[in-house]
């Protein structure tokens, strides 16, 4: 009898410690969890701080709070005027049949994606509006977030080009050219990227379907203002080094034309107001 009972002791000494074991682990875990979550968050720590402190006397809403917090580090979003721009292409785009209205589309060249700097990603969906095919000019995934070292991506899956043409295959969307696009042949189909391996985002440049009027670094272009019955005036020519041009002396409210002398035709008169080109159709 008193063999037994120091065996069932024995029994419940080891249980007791391999519980004690499992929730220090479980403990230890989770406040290495907080401090991620802390760490992750910058410079509103100490907001997520102040959460605690309030409900420090109330340890079943602490511990609430805590595990809110620790599974929070990842779930985030973006605002500001960049993420309201893509919005509005996202509707304009979904209600024209994959076409940017012209004004925007000069204002918002492609979408710039700046990704957590400690998750790893290996495959990336791209995915058109409701009820539309997928036009995608180029996309290109960074591992950094100014887009200077791309990484190797592929497409895993996606919807066959429309009317199976090879001029709209998906491989277009990775050729480095904006006037050639994939064009999917089926509705509602997104697209799977894979990037071989688990790996951390940057980055990611997305350029819609376009005409590719823009500024092309490489090309020469020349700037004219109109000086009434003297006609075009040249404020000179130069090769673009960016994606942008600067020029000086230019005459407060003239009316401008930016002439590409590499490639196009289709140009537009615009003035500049406000620091942005006002260009022809929307002049009043």
């Amino acid at each position: 009898m008193e063999t037994k009972m120091y065996e069932h002791n024995i029994y419940s000494f080891m249980f007791c410690f391999f519980l004690s074991i499992l929730l220090w682990s479980f403990v230890s875990d989770n406040g290495h969890r907080l401090e991620e979550t802390l760490v992750f968050a910058g410079e509103n720590r100490a907001e997520l701080e102040k959460v605690l402190l309030h409900y420090q006397d109330d340890s079943l809403k602490l511990e609430a709070a805590r595990f809110l917090l620790i599974h929070m580090k990842d779930r985030h979003s973006y605002r500001g005027a960049g993420i309201d721009s893509v919005r509005q292409a996202l509707i304009e785009t979904s209600r024209q049949q994959g076409f940017m209205e012209h004004g925007r589309r000069d204002k918002w060249r492609g979408f710039s994606y700046a990704g957590s700097p400690k998750r790893k990603y290996r495959y990336l969906w791209v995915c058109p509006p409701v009820g539309k095919r997928l036009n995608m000019a180029e996309v290109a995934i960074y591992a950094d977030s100014s887009c200077n070292r791309k990484l190797d991506c592929q497409a895993e899956t996606c919807a066959p080009p429309v009317y199976n043409l090879k001029e709209y295959s998906i491989d277009k969307a990775f050729d480095g050219q904006n006037l050639t696009r994939y064009e999917s042949g089926k509705k509602d189909v997104p697209c799977m990227l894979d990037l071989k391996m688990p790996t951390k985002v940057g980055g990611i440049i997305y350029v819609p379907r376009n005409d590719d009027n823009y500024v092309s670094p490489g090309d020469y272009y020349e700037l004219f203002y109109q000086n009434g019955t003297k006609g075009w005036n040249s404020l000179g020519a130069k090769v673009a080094e960016f994606d942008y041009l600067e020029y000086d002396h230019v005459p407060a409210g003239a009316l401008l034309w930016l002439h590409n002398r590499t490639k196009g035709v289709e140009e537009q008169v615009f003035c500049w107001k406000e620091g942005k080109q006002v260009f022809n159709y929307r002049l009043k």
